[in-house]
C-alpha cells in the first residue's frame, strides 16, 4: 500500500484519469452488475444493489425488475422515456440527483430511466425495441442522450466485443447480433488477474495491462465468434452509420406513433477548449434530414457542472441544468395534459 501510494503521488492528473478509467470500478465491466442479452450485448442485472464509488464520488445503485435505474412504478405509463449511456444512467450521482428525477420535479411528468451505461445508440434503439414489444409507446417523448463516443461505440462490435452494429447487406439495413462466447471473453480480458491485480492500484502495472489487453484483443479478433454477417455485407463508417440508424429510428417512431428526441451532451473536454464544432454540426444535420428535433445542451452547462479531478461525468448540477433545459422545450413544443400518457404535439 505504502508503494502504491508513493507512485500516485507522482503521477500527472493525466495519467490518474487514464489509471482510474481503466482499472477502478468501471459498473459495467463487473459479472456481477451485467448479464448477456442476445439482442442488445449485455443489459444491467435486475433487482440490483450495488455500491458504485470512485475517487470523484459515492453512490448507491437501485435496478429495478426491468434492468433499469428507476422504481418499478416508472415502468408502467411514463410520459418520457429516456436511452442513453453512464450519463443518462446517472453516472456518479445517486437516484434523486439524475436528469430523470429532476425532469419528474421540474415538468411535473412521469419518467423511466432507461439507460445503460456503457450503451451505443444502437444499443439504445435495439432496447428500445424489445421494450415497445411488451409495452405500448404510442405518444411518448422518447428521449436519446447522445454522447460524442456513441459515434465509435456504434461499430464497436465489428471486433469481438459483445456489442450489436448496424450493418448493410444487400441493400438492406441488418443489426448484428452478439453471441454469449463474444460477452464471456469481453468479460475475461477486462477483469483478468492483471487488472483485478497491480493495475488496479498504479499507474506502472496500468500500462503493463494496456500493452498485454492489445495482443489480446488482437488474436482475439482473429477468431470465428460465428457472426451472421454474409459476404455481400458493406461496411459503413459512424457517420453513415448514424445517418441510417436515424432513419430506422424514424421508420419504428412513425409505426409506433412516438416523439423522439435527440440531446447533445458534451464533454468536458469541450469546456477545456476541444472543437467540437464538426461533430455537433453533421449530427444536428442528420437530425433535420428526418424532422428529429436536436438540442444542444453545451449552451447551458459549464465547467464546474462536471466532475473533474478524474471522472468527467455530471455532477447533480450538470443534471439539473440538462432536465431543466429539456423539460423547457417539451413545455414549449408539447402540451401535457390529465393524467399520465396523454402527450399531443402542438401543431
Amino acid at each position: 500500500m505504502a508503494l502504491e501510494n508513493f507512485l500516485w503521488i507522482y503521477l500527472s492528473d493525466d495519467e490518474k484519469c487514464e489509471a482510474i478509467w481503466r482499472s477502478y470500478n468501471i459498473f459495467q465491466y463487473s459479472r456481477e452488475n451485467i448479464d448477456f442479452d442476445p439482442d442488445i450485448g449485455f443489459v444491467n442485472k435486475p433487482d440490483l444493489r450495488v455500491v458504485f464509488n470512485n475517487i470523484d464520488f459515492q453512490t448507491n445503485i437501485s435496478i429495478n425488475s426491468r434492468g433499469f435505474r428507476d422504481d418499478n412504478n416508472s415502468l408502467v405509463n411514463s410520459d418520457v422515456l429516456i436511452l442513453g449511456d453512464s450519463f443518462g444512467f446517472g453516472w456518479g450521482v445517486n437516484k434523486n440527483e439524475t436528469c430523470e428525477s429532476f425532469m419528474e420535479k421540474i415538468g411535473n411528468l412521469k419518467v423511466l430511466n432507461m439507460s445503460v451505461s456503457g450503451y451505443s445508440t444502437v444499443q439504445e434503439f435495439l432496447l428500445l425495441k424489445k421494450f415497445a414489444n411488451r409495452n405500448n409507446i404510442k405518444g411518448k417523448i422518447v428521449i436519446f442522450l447522445f454522447f460524442e463516443n456513441d459515434l465509435d461505440n456504434n461499430l464497436q462490435g465489428y471486433h469481438f466485443l459483445p456489442f450489436p452494429y448496424l450493418y448493410v447487406e444487400d441493400s438492406l439495413i441488418k443489426f448484428s447480433k452478439p453471441t454469449i462466447g463474444q460477452f464471456n471473453n469481453w468479460l475475461n480480458i477486462v477483469n483478468g488477474r492483471m487488472n483485478k491485480g497491480i493495475a488496479r492500484h498504479f499507474f506502472i502495472g496500468d500500462i503493463i495491462y494496456q500493452s498485454v489487453n492489445k495482443i489480446k484483443k488482437r488474436v482475439e479478433s482473429k477468431k470465428d465468434y460465428s457472426k451472421t454477417e454474409g459476404d455481400n455485407q458493406r461496411i459503413i463508417d459512424k457517420y453513415e452509420t448514424f445517418d441510417l440508424l436515424m432513419k430506422e429510428i424514424k421508420v419504428f417512431e412513425n409505426r409506433k406513433k412516438f416523439h423522439t428526441l435527440f440531446i447533445y451532451v458534451p464533454s468536458v473536454d469541450y469546456y477545456l477548449g476541444a472543437d467540437k464544432e464538426e461533430l455537433v454540426y453533421k449530427i444536428n444535420e442528420i437530425c433535420e434530414r428526418f424532422s428529429v428535433p436536436f438540442i444542444d445542451l453545451s449552451r447551458c452547462l459549464e465547467i464546474n457542472d462536471y466532475y473533474y479531478e478524474c471522472d468527467g461525468h455530471w455532477k447533480p448540477s450538470g443534471h439539473y441544468k440538462a432536465a431543466s433545459e429539456i423539460i423547457s422545450y417539451i413545455e414549449t413544443v408539447y402540451f401535457v395534459s390529465g393524467s399520465v400518457n396523454i402527450v399531443n404535439q402542438v401543431k
